[in-house]
């Protein structure tokens, strides 16, 4: 079978060696814990994060000192010309509220701003945290289900606007880019959920922890950036995280321009004992954001590269697998329900015969069934190994194309 390789985009990107693979076993990897599968699940990168995050770390850690510590000085004014520069959007300093994570912050927000019994309405197949979170929040779940068509995704406003006239409907949590279908929500569909949020009197949670995750010919719409209605009646959910590869060091910056939601959610973090933040994650977003766009270029030339090589390699091999269109992430999402398999045998064959650790598509709810999500923030060669082992165990158990 015919293979392409990196050979473009490291010519486009000679400063970074993206194609270098990294074994990360042995490092207590969340992601590459299992030996004997080939993980490409976790939304994680298997990408170095930029040199200059990496001197940042350890130029603090040479201090030999790890006592209390602050904000660095100049912190917001990199994350504000960040969120400038590269999303329009204009923040103030009194909006910001770090937190340890997104996740932490989607359960701080479900608490302080609903109570035991109110409903909260997700878009699935999404985020599984999301359902999770409001679950064991005491909360009800409420779906407004995105709608497929073709290789693509579109909210139906016509349920939405149902769904959200319901009075026990007190939050609305949107995913923008969409994990995991790859889907970056238009302006106009932004202002249409954003109108029917207004109409309901329901904020909006906007989780843009991909927000800096766009392929070309597309473009990320800070949900707060639309108008100031809008503005008034969010939190946006934002992190470094999945941008620079830096999950592991704990940071967020979250960010509630109305004063009264700002004020119930801090109240509510520090009944917990919550201050939000930590050493290295402070240190490792302040170098990321004022150093590493040209980095982050090269990895978004790279994942789109991925992304084309991954359809055609499938439609050459196994054009009964459908993989959707990639507006945003780094997560293809991907249409198996042609094998005819139930979600437990897919996930077995999977894991049994093809030996990979995929992110099986009925976590982010039943609209996922026979889907599965696939993180192709991987070397070309491991994306490769991945897909040869994929075709290699549908041939044996007789799929062909």
């Amino acid at each position: 079978m015919k293979k392409l390789t990196g050979k473009a985009v490291q010519e486009k990107q000679t400063e970074y060696d993206f194609d270098r693979v990294i074994d990360r076993r042995g490092t207590r990897s969340a992601k590459w814990q299992n030996p004997d599968l080939l993980p490409l699940w976790v939304a994680d990168m298997d990408f170095e994060s930029p040199q200059a995050v990496r001197d940042a770390i350890m130029k603090r850690a040479s201090h030999n000192l790890y006592g209390y510590d602050q904000m660095p000085e100049n912190y917001f004014d990199t994350v504000k010309n960040w969120f400038a520069k590269r999303q329009n959007f204009k923040i103030k300093e009194e909006w910001l509220v770090p937190t340890s994570g997104v996740v932490e912050a989607l359960h701080l927000t479900i608490h302080s701003l609903t109570l035991p019994g109110d409903a909260v309405l997700i878009q699935p197949p999404v985020y599984h945290p999301f359902a999770r979170s409001i679950l064991r929040s005491g909360r009800q779940l409420v779906n407004n289900p995105l709608k497929r068509i073709d290789e693509h995704y579109e909210v139906d406003f016509e349920d939405l606007d149902a769904k959200l006239s319901n009075p026990l409907v007190k939050l609305l949590i949107l995913c923008n880019p969409h994990n995991p279908v790859g889907k970056v929500f238009t302006r106009e569909e932004l202002t249409e959920i954003g109108n029917l949020a207004l109409k309901h009197n329901v904020p909006v949670v906007s989780d843009e922890i991909h927000g800096d995750l766009i392929m070309s010919g597309y473009r990320h719409i800070p949900f707060a950036s639309i108008n100031e209605q809008f503005e008034q009646n969010c939190v946006i959910c934002t992190a470094p995280s999945k941008t620079f590869n830096l999950a592991g060091l704990g940071t967020s910056n979250i960010f509630i321009p109305n004063s009264k939601l700002r004020n119930q959610f801090e109240r509510f973090s520090q009944s917990l004992g919550l201050h939000g933040g930590t050493l290295y994650g402070f240190i490792a977003c302040e170098a990321a954001y004022r150093t590493g766009e040209k980095w982050l270029d090269g990895v978004l030339d790279y994942i789109k590269e991925n992304s084309v090589f991954l359809k055609k390699y499938l439609a050459d091999n196994a054009p009964y697998i459908r993989a959707f269109d990639l507006q945003g992430t780094y997560l293809q999402w991907l249409d198996f329900r042609a094998l005819g398999l139930e979600d437990e045998e897919l996930e077995i064959f999977l894991r049994d015969k093809a030996k990979l650790w995929l992110s099986q598509g009925y976590i982010f709810g039943r609209e996922g069934s026979g889907f599965v999500r696939v993180n192709i923030a991987a070397q070309r060669a491991t994306l490769e190994k991945a897909l040869d082992q994929l075709v290699s165990a549908l041939k044996t158990h007789g799929h062909s194309p």
